[in-house]
This record gives C-alpha cells, structure tokens and sequence, in this order.
C-alpha cells in the first residue's frame, strides 16, 4: 500500500537534518501567523462565501497558504543581502504554512461557513405556511441556535457592525458551544494521527505528495526552485489565468477555457440525451493547470484509477437506469459504497497496525516499555488519553443536545473513520481532492436504521452536525500529520508543531467565526450581495434535509447497509490483492475517491496527467520522468498565483471575476 510517489522520491534525495531554530526566531514566526490569521479568515470567506470569486479550500493542497510561504521565500533573496537578520528559515516558514492551513481548515467553505450560516435559519424562517415552530424549532438546542430576531435581522439585511451588543451578544453562547465541540474533534483527530506518526513517517515512509510543492519552496532541498522549467511552466499557467480573468472582466479578450463548466462549458453529459445514456449525468472536460500538476505528482496507477473508476461510477449509473432498477431510491448506491471504500481503508490500516498499535498501548500504559518518543509531536500516554476524551466529550456534548447514546456512538466511530481514510490516503497518495459530498454519518445512519426508528431529537441534531459532514474537501486531519511530516524536513521541533495546530485550530476558530458574521452583518445573508453558500444556501439546504426527515420519516432500508458492507469488502479485498500483486495497475483507492463529486471536474486533466507521466516513463526512463517534477511545481505555483490575485482583486472590485478551481 505504500508505494506513494516512489517516481518523485528519486528526485529528492535526503540532504541530512536542517538545523533547529531558535525559541526566538519560533515566536518570530508564531506573531506573524498570529497576524495573518484574521485577514486569511477575511480573505476565505470573502472568495468563497461573499463574491464566489475562488475556492482555495476545496482542493487538498490550500493554494492560498503556498502562495503566502513563496511569497516570503521570494522577500528572503533581498533580504538574504542586505538584511540576513531577518530572513526567515524553513522551520519559521514552516510554522506560517501549518498555522495558515490549520486555521483555513475551521475557516473554509465545508466548515464555519455552513454552520454560521444555519445557526439563525429556522428562526428567521419560520412562518405559519412551513409550520417550523412546532415542527422544526422545539428539537434545536437553544444553546447552539440563535433565534434574538434583532441579531438576525441586521444579519440578513446587513448595514449593521458585528461589534454592536445587540448583534454580537445572542451569538455568544452558542459559538462558545461550538467552538468547544470543534477543538474536541479536531483535537482528537490529531491525537489519531500522532499515534500512527512513527509508523506512516518512519516506518512506511510514505511520501506525502502534497507537501512536496510547500517543502521544495521552504527548503530547497531538490533545487527545483532553480529549474527553467519550473518558471516556464509557471509562466504559462499563470498566463492562461490572466488571460482568462481579463475575458471575464473584458468578454472581447479572447480566453484558453480550462473550467469545463465555465462558458463555454464542455459537459459530455450535456451531449447525451437519449435513455439510458442519459444518467451519465455532468461529466465535464476541464483542464485545470493546478489539477494537471498534482496529477503528475501522483503515484501512476492512482491517476489511471480515479478517471478509470469515475467511468466505472457513470456506466454503473447507466445499466440501473437500462434495467429500470432507477424506481429504487439511491440506487446503485454508489456515496453508500465510496463511504464502505473509506472505512474499509481504514479497517485494513488498523488490522496492519494492530502489532504497532499494542505496542503504542503500552507505551500508554507504562512508562518502561522502551520506546523512544523523543521525535514526537506528543508523548502517546498524552495521545491515546486526547482521542479517547475527545470522544467521550463529543458523546456527552451529542447526548446532552438531544441524539440518542447509541446513536452518538455510531456517528463519531464513522467519522473518525473517515477522517482517519483520508489522513491515510493523502499520506500516501496525494489525492487532490476527497470531498465525500452527503454521503458521511449524516445519511448514511438515517438511511440505514431509518428515521421513524429515531427520536426528533436525534433526527434534528444528527441533522445540524451536517456543517462538518457535509463534504469533507477541508479536512483537518491530512493537514496535521503532514504539519508533523515538515518537522523531519524543515527542523521544526516536533513539540513546536503540536502548539502551532492546537493554537492555530483555536485561534482559527475565532477569527472564522468573527470573519463571516462581519462579512453577514455588513453585507446581510439575505440582500443577494452574498453570491455564495454563506448566505442563505446552506442554512436552506441544510433544515430543508431536517424537515424532511421530522415531517416524512423513511423506514430502515437494507439498500444502503449491503452497499455500504460491499464497499468495505470490496477495498479490503483490493488492498489486499493488491499487497501481494503490487504490479496490479489499478489501485483501490480510485474506488473510494472518484464517486465524488468533485472527480466531474478532475477526471480530464488527471487523466492528462497519467497519459503524460505513463508515455514519458516508458520511452525516457526515471532521468525523464524526474524532469517532469519541476514542471508540476510550475504548473501549481502558475495557477495557484492567479487563483490567488484573481480572488484578491475581485474582493477589491466586489464582485466575482475568475476561479482557477470550481
């Protein structure tokens, strides 16, 4: 399972330990994150939410967080000459790219802004025409809720201040709530991913192909900085971004399409309209410079398998409806079986582990066991004893809100399972995107046992947790054990890394919280200058899911169940097979990742990306293929750049201009 990027690793071979930083030169880096955090939360909500003017957190790799690092990497030649002072290493560097990643994590488009968004909804909905009071309303924690009809007023018809009492103080309690709930479950991820540090950096050595990009501009190491290739590349990435964005703003300038749902849009779905054919649904031919880079950073067989199972996915959609097994709701199933995929990556990580992870209980457990821990983030009598509380408080908290012990249970042991498949996955493979979109424990529990099987209670909380299950393109676990993957690269202690993510997922989630409610209060959720989700769209998609379920409950289908059991089988067996084959070319985890819905758009320019890296490895051997990585950086440094000013100056003329990445 661990072959990774086996192609790039050559490249980049070890050059010894960097030097440790001072506790000083640390602080240093620590104030400047602290710093930026406020304006990287303004900046994410204003793209995402307000103008829709870009995504940064809907790709794994948070483009706008690379850009601040080689922007500080490109003010440390100047000040290399004149002002060595004040250059900052790779670990101070180090320390701004995991800060700004962690804290963007809290921050981003399937996190605070789905839920600020739904905290007020129902109350400020609710009429006698759709009955919320008596349907919706009584089965929402109050303290989790904001229903004062002065805050929400100026909040969905703006012209008002955050800082005014009268639209701050009814949002207080619950956000205090929150925030705790959220340091509980990213906390205990990152005592999940600690625990399998050793042996997923260590042990396996898993590449982590995300991070090359990040560490390459903060240490230097493969010299690919220095490659005319790479600013070549650059060049054309970001020249095909602003030409676009110029057609944006100036239709007669000519453009380079590359958004396959942009105008001119290239669906093949939209081309078939003719039964069964027709169920392919959007399938669209994109070429996104940024996708097409991280594709070639990717393990070979895994760029074939997510195009080759997205493909699967739409024939698969295509013999239902010819069969006529479409009257089945949900069927084939097809989030049901990916979430099986992802739970059963997990399953096989953990029965692989299961001698590594004894030896980790009694580390718990005693103090003599021999097992050095000094290149620990935390200690694993402090690790295990974080997850297991952390679990417990998300119980307590979930009970005390009104879902049902069993139930609580349940929902937390498939999302830590889910976070734990793509903290794996991203290690080592790289995926550019995992957003599981409606298909986590949200739906997936409802759809199994059934919601007249279920309390009102249990319906309306399972519901509202939606905000953090919605998709999961932003999560925080892949983020922080490749915070601990830098500190073996860049010399940052290990202990300093800890601080950095839980004061950067604390510190996120004020600044977040505080950002959208400014943006709201200003703008108004409900005045239409909010083009995105943020507004109102979420808050609607979201008590639109609960009311369904409290008005029409559904009795238990087996449906889900068996796929969901397949799903886990399925992985299992293929990760299995392929242990022992590892020629195999199709690798499992394309089953998980490509029933996606953000695989619609990846599919083409990952399959560029593998017919590119599969021709030049053939015919030009490893010397060949090493000469594509410096093109892959430029392609993503390109693109990231024009994301980045694109969004920025759309801020600045508030309105929407050019999205590099839907």
């Amino acid at each position: 399972m661990a072959e990774g990027l086996a192609e790039t690793s050559v490249a980049r071979a070890p050059v010894g330990r960097p030097a440790r930083p001072t506790l000083g030169r640390l602080a240093v880096a620590g104030i400047i994150t602290l710093a930026l955090l406020p304006f990287n939360a303004q900046f994410l909500i204003h793209s995402e939410t307000v103008y829709y003017a870009g995504f940064p957190t809907t790709i794994s790799l948070f483009y706008h967080a690379v850009f601040v690092i080689f922007l500080v990497r490109m003010l440390n030649v100047p000040l290399k000459r004149w002002l060595p002072a004040l250059v900052l290493g790779p670990a101070e560097m180090a320390v701004i790219y995991i800060g700004l990643c962690i804290a963007s994590t809290v921050a981003a488009h399937d996190a605070v802004q789905v839920l600020v968004s739904s905290m007020g909804y129902a109350a400020r909905f609710a009429t006698p025409e759709n009955n919320w009071k008596e349907v919706l309303l009584p089965y929402e924690p109050p303290w989790l809720v904001v229903s004062d009809p002065a805050s929400l007023k100026v909040i969905h018809e703006g012209g008002g201040s955050i800082y005014d009492p009268v639209v701050y103080r009814p949002w207080l309690e619950p956000g205090a709530w929150w925030l705790v709930f959220t340091m509980a479950f990213h906390m205990g991820t990152f005592g999940l991913v600690s625990v399998f540090r050793r042996r997923w950096v260590e042990s396996e050595r898993l590449t982590f192909p995300i991070i090359q990009l990040p560490d390459e501009i903060m240490t230097g190491r493969g010299g690919f900085l220095r490659q005319p290739t790479l600013w070549i590349a650059l060049g054309v990435a970001l020249a095909i971004d602003t030409l676009n964005g110029l057609h944006v703003l100036y239709p007669n300038v000519p453009q380079i399409p590359t958004r396959g749902e942009a105008a001119p849009a290239f669906n093949l779905g939209a081309l078939v309209t003719d039964r069964p054919w027709d169920a392919m649904g959007s399938t669209f031919i994109s070429f996104y410079p940024i996708i097409i880079g991280l594709g070639l950073l990717l393990p070979t067989e895994l760029a074939f398998s997510c195009w080759f199972y997205l493909w699967f996915w739409r024939g698969a959609k295509i013999l239902t409806r010819a069969l006529g097994m479409e009257v089945v709701p949900l069927f084939p199933y097809i989030d049901y079986q990916s979430l099986g995929g992802y739970i059963g990556i997990a399953f096989f990580a953990f029965w692989l582990s299961r001698k590594y992870l004894w030896t980790v209980l009694r580390s718990t457990l005693s103090s003599r066991s021999g097992l050095d821990q000094s290149r620990e983030a935390m200690p694993y009598g402090w690790a295990v004893p974080l997850f297991v509380g952390c679990f417990a408080f998300l119980i307590w908290f979930s009970v005390n809100a009104g879902m049902s012990l069993g139930y609580a249970v349940a929902f937390f042991v498939i999302y830590f399972s889910i976070a734990f498949s793509i903290s794996r996955i991203r290690a080592e493979m790289g995926m550019p995107a995992h957003d599981l979109h409606f298909a986590g424990p949200c739906d997936i529990l409802p759809a199994i046992i059934g919601t007249r099987n279920l309390t009102p209670q249990t319906r309306a909380v399972s519901r509202f947790y939606f905000w953090f299950n919605r998709a999961y393109r932003n999560h925080h676990g892949p983020h922080q054990i490749e915070a601990l993957k830098l500190c073996e690269t860049t010399g940052l202690q290990p202990k300093a890394a800890s601080a950095t993510i839980v004061l950067g997922t604390f510190l996120g989630c004020f600044a977040a919280y505080w950002a959208i409610l400014w943006c709201l209060a200003n703008y108004g959720a409900s005045t239409g200058k909010i083009a995105g989700g943020g507004g109102q769209w979420f808050g609607q998609e979201l008590h639109a899911h609960m009311n369904t379920e409290l008005v029409a409950p559904e009795p238990a289908r087996s449906g889900p169940f068996i796929a969901l059991l397949f799903g886990m089988a399925f992985m299992v067996a293929n990760l299995a097979l392929k242990m022992r084959v590892p020629w195999f070319p199709i690798h499992p985890a394309g089953f998980a990742v490509s029933a996606s819905w953000t695989m619609q758009f990846m599919w083409c320019p990952l399959l560029i990306a593998w017919t590119i890296k599969t021709l030049v490895s053939r015919y030009g051997g490893g010397t060949a293929y090493r000469r594509l990585v410096p093109i892959a950086f430029g392609l993503i440094l390109g693109d990231l750049m024009g994301g980045v000013l694109w969004s920025a100056y759309g801020i600045k003329l508030h309105k929407q201009i050019y999205s590099v990445f839907q």
